[in-house]
């Protein structure tokens, strides 16, 4: 199927698909001072924050637009361009796969941490001391 949504048809998935899929929230950044500023900020379990441009299939970014994005990644903030609804997802799928895998290194860390403390004598089952963190 042909991907011809408008900016703001694909403005609603995205913050959609960021709340549902992500568990994160996205603001509606407006440019008024500021021109070429991203469409929005997008906050991301785990303390993060993207900025991301929306634009149609055959949207083009305005230079202006392309020197603020590189202002930000100079400050060493993400900034994603997504043009159209595939992008739009393929972009959600790769911030789930990435919180999949935060969320194995940290459990995997809690079980290093416990299994260290196992030498204390405590006797305590790994499993239980897990539910405390």
């Amino acid at each position: 199927m042909k991907d011809t949504y408008l900016e703001a048809s694909i403005e609603k998935i995205f913050n959609k698909l960021v709340k549902t899929k992500v568990g994160g929230k996205t603001i509606k950044l407006w440019a008024f001072n500021n021109v070429g500023i991203p469409d929005r900020i997008v906050l991301i379990p785990g303390a993060r924050v993207a900025f991301v441009e929306l634009k149609t299939k055959v949207g083009k970014l305005k230079p202006i637009q392309a020197y603020f994005h590189n202002q930000l990644r100079g400050l060493g903030f993400p900034v994603a361009v997504l043009y159209g609804k595939a992008e739009v997802e393929e972009w959600i799928r790769a911030l789930e796969s990435q919180a999949l895998s935060e969320q194995s290194a940290a459990k995997l860390s809690r079980q290093r941490f416990f299994s260290a403390l196992d030498g204390d004598g405590s006797g305590q089952d790994i499993s239980s001391r897990n539910s405390l963190l």
